[in-house]
């Protein structure tokens, strides 16, 4: 009796793998990739992540009527700040994630403390402010900063650094256009670039250089 082959399944037939934008956040990818963009293409070596880290409720687990925490490994892992320091060395560039506590109570303390650090670090750098959700559209939370406070962030730079916002979207139509506005009046009028993609189409960043 004659075999019959079978013949592989060709590629369509295949079970899909792992489509790689399933990893990760696409808004961190927008937002790293054009802050490495700005440091590259200006010259700049460092970049600063000022992170206004909050506590956050670590998720419980359940199976069986019993609950158990996340082990720490993996929320580590995808709640680590600093990991993004990995990038320095593929990148050629120095990264420094502040990523002490900010407690909404305490903000004019934490905004002393930053404002002291950068006003003593001479070298040029990108310096990202990364709250929750971005600047405050009116009454500030602990999601936002304020723009009196972006006002003081940019007065301790130096010439040549450049200070970028990263800022979720706003339900009101023409949001970029009212935030590159608002950015653009806490840094003194400064002329401002808005970088985002279709990728991540609810975020954008707001980046001017101070000269």
């Amino acid at each position: 009796m004659a075999i019959s082959r079978v013949e592989p399944p060709d590629r369509a037939q295949r079970a899909p793998a792992m489509r790689d934008e399933w990893y990760g956040d696409p808004r961190d990818v927008v937002k790293w990739g054009a802050l490495v963009h700005l440091a590259r293409h200006h010259h700049i070596r460092t970049i600063i992540q000022v992170a206004f880290y909050r506590l956050s409720d670590r998720p419980r687990l359940e199976s069986d009527g019993r609950e158990w925490e996340v082990a720490d490994e993996v929320w580590s892992h995808f709640r680590s700040l600093r990991a993004i320091r990995r990038l320095q060395r593929p990148c050629g560039l120095t990264i420094r994630v502040l990523d002490n506590r900010f407690d909404p109570k305490e903000r004019y303390a934490y905004l002393r403390r930053l404002v002291a650090m950068l006003d003593a670090d001479t070298r040029r750098k990108v310096v990202l402010l990364d709250p929750d959700t971005g600047i405050a559209p009116a009454k500030g939370t602990g999601a936002h900063v304020g723009p009196d406070e972006i006002t003081e962030v940019w007065k301790a730079l130096s010439p040549r650094d450049w200070l970028v916002l990263y800022q979720h979207g706003r339900r009101a139509k023409g949001w970029q256009n009212q935030v590159r506005r608002q950015f653009a009046r806490a840094c003194k009028d400064a002329r401002v670039s808005t970088f985002g993609s279709e990728s991540a189409s609810d975020v954008a960043l707001f980046a001017t250089a101070k000269l």
